[in-house]
């Protein structure tokens, strides 16, 4: 029937948006994304056509357009849950976490029942290694949504990277209970039981892994870092290639390339990263973090050590641009330790605690040779050596969680009695002897770092335990770590100032530990003497453990323990001095590290006295 004249043409826009949902439904995503150009082509702000048009770019890839196209859906109607998700999702697939977490957190907001978008909030937040929340969000998700699979087995992996392996192991075998072929969650209890030293278990998973998903990456790259652990790294170099071969262009591959060895100017990768530096625009950010470390090794080690430099710089800044980070916090903890566990305290509560003398903790900031330590003892017939374990935190949150305890570390500490004080030693040792490789060792090493925060606890809780500093010159150590990507979250190691900082303010509690604490109760070992008269150094560190000379220890590259510390590499080497007094940049661009080094707002004893 012919339109009577004057009546306006129908509005094509209901029927465009119709006709491209169904394409986008089928799948036919190339028809529906003509549909929906027709459609922004007559509308430009029309909500619903940028919003699923950017869905569908997401879908295909796009991910830098998807989230232009959710922002404008956003402008237009700002109360869609659904948009904010989307943008967020979109984000996070580009690794752009640190941006995704404002729409996340205002999706949630907006739909507080929204299983999907509390889980993305908790990927978005551990991308910025904000643990706490992350976990809280996952869990959210999982109470929700109970079998949610893709929540759940992000909850394990998050519980795994801080430490908290029993409740990751529930959790992901929970998961798999539900979905026997996830993948992703056979790669994160993978992961659970390689932390747990279970080698074998573990490679059981990164193979069941890549059974499901031949293209799994970071399946791969499990393997192969288990390999590099036992020294083997010709062979950790081919499953890394494996894992390029299907990614030629991903920088976090040829960034673990370049951890297998020097690299010397044959090297076939390094023409490569330097393309990818070419343009760097096309890369997510934390490729792009990835390719400027893979750079300053490269060039680290061809000698050419202003551009090294340069590229560590560049890795860092934009490392340290992606998470979120208070240094204060840190500063805080320091000072509130020291006026807790004042020489008063220390003495009022002394010899409480469990009296096994079979731990020996090595402590101290990374990349100050405490792997090299560990290893001397782990050549010794009767150590055990332990790795990093997270175990005596675990048993004081397990006593702390019983107790109900409202106050955390350290003020919950003088609120526990004496018998609570000797059941966190307790439960500690169970859970280290259930990790050591030799059930019958009279020592074993726990090498968790960060644990000087606790060694007045450490000592209220195992008196009898062994407790061994390791020291080494400070630029020497902090530049070091500048030039590392640790695999667990050390955020202060991205700034020079944060990290100068950070170091002082450690110096300064290792102090207020050597006045509060019996003499003799820690050895400080200092990584300089060890390289300078080592046979002497180790017969001391044997010594002080209580056990007798056994000249395997001058053989340490020798042992083939697994290794799982970025020094995994040099400790199976004989001892050398080319660590001592490392290059060092041009003053100026070392300034912003001296000033933290020196800055006499960092200071725990004044804040002690005042």
């Amino acid at each position: 029937m012919p339109t009577r004249r004057g009546a306006p043409p129908p509005d094509p826009r209901p029927r465009l948006l119709h006709d491209a949902g169904a394409l986008h439904q089928s799948g036919k995503l190339d028809e529906a994304a003509r549909r929906y150009q027709v459609l922004l082509s007559i509308d430009p702000d029309h909500f619903e056509g940028l919003h699923m048009f950017g869905v569908l770019r997401a879908q295909q890839g796009a991910l830098s357009e998807a989230a232009a196209l959710l922002s404008r859906a956003i402008e237009r109607n700002p109360t869609s849950a659904p948009a904010h998700n989307n943008l967020g999702m979109a984000l996070n697939l580009a690794e752009r976490h640190r941006e995704a977490v404002a729409p996340l957190e205002r999706a949630v907001a907006l739909d507080p029942h929204n299983a999907i978008a509390w889980n993305s909030l908790g990927i978005a937040l551990q991308g910025v290694e904000r643990m706490a929340p992350a976990l809280a969000a996952f869990e959210r998700a999982t109470v929700l949504k109970p079998d949610y699979v893709e929540a759940l087995s992000n909850l394990g992996g998050a519980l795994q990277s801080v430490g908290r392996y029993d409740e990751a192991m529930q959790t992901l075998e929970r998961t798999l209970t539900l979905n026997p072929q996830f993948a992703e969650a056979h790669l994160n209890l993978g992961v659970v039981l390689h932390s747990l030293e279970r080698r074998s278990e573990a490679l059981s998973c990164f193979e069941r892994t890549l059974s499901l998903d031949p293209h799994n990456l970071l399946a791969y790259a499990q393997i192969a870092g288990m390999h590099l652990e036992t020294g083997d790294a010709d062979e950790a170099r081919r499953w890394y290639e494996r894992a390029l071969a299907i990614q030629p262009r991903n920088p976090r591959i040829l960034y673990n390339i370049m951890q297998c060895g020097k690299v010397t100017a044959e090297h076939p990768h390094v023409a490569r990263l330097e393309a990818l530096a070419r343009d760097p625009a096309s890369l997510p950010d934390d490729q792009r973090v990835r390719l400027h470390f893979a750079l300053g090794k490269a060039y680290a080690d061809l000698r050419q050590d202003d551009r090294s430099f340069n590229h560590y710089v560049e890795g860092n800044t934009l490392k340290r641009s992606r998470i979120v980070y208070d240094l204060q916090q840190d500063l805080d903890l320091f000072r509130r330790v020291a006026s807790v566990f004042s020489g008063e305290f220390v003495q009022a509560r002394a010899a409480v605690g469990a009296c096994s003398d079979r731990p020996v903790f090595v402590l101290g900031m990374m990349r100050s040779g405490s792997t090299l330590v560990e290893q001397i003892l782990a050549s010794h017939p009767a150590v055990a050596a332990g790795g990093e374990r997270p175990d005596f935190d675990a048993a004081y949150r397990e006593v702390r969680r019983e107790l109900h305890l409202p106050a955390t570390y350290p003020e919950a500490v003088p609120l526990l009695t004496d018998e609570q004080v000797r059941q966190v030693g307790e439960r500690y040792i169970r859970r280290l002897e259930q990790a050591a490789t030799r059930g019958a060792a009279v020592r074993i090493t726990d090498k968790m770092p960060g644990n000087f925060s606790a060694i007045g606890f450490i000592h209220l809780a195992l008196p009898n335990a062994r407790i061994i500093h390791t020291v080494r010159d400070p630029i020497d150590t902090c530049l070091s770590c500048f030039s590392k990507l640790f695999a667990e979250p050390q955020p202060f190691t991205y700034d020079l100032r944060e990290l100068g900082a950070y170091y002082r303010a450690y110096q300064q509690l290792m102090n207020h530990w050597r006045h509060v604490l019996p003499e003799g109760t820690v050895l400080e070992v200092r990584y300089e003497d060890v390289v300078a008269d080592f046979e002497m150094q180790a017969r001391g560190i044997v010594a002080y453990c209580g056990l007798p000379w056994n000249d395997a220890c001058l053989a340490f590259h020798e042992h083939d323990r697994a290794i799982r510390t970025a020094s995994q590499l040099q400790v199976r080497q004989p001892i050398y001095r080319t660590s001592v007094g490392r290059w060092r940049p041009a003053p100026e661009l070392l300034r912003p590290l001296l000033e933290g080094l020196e800055d006499p707002a960092v200071n725990i004893e004044r804040s002690l006295a005042t």
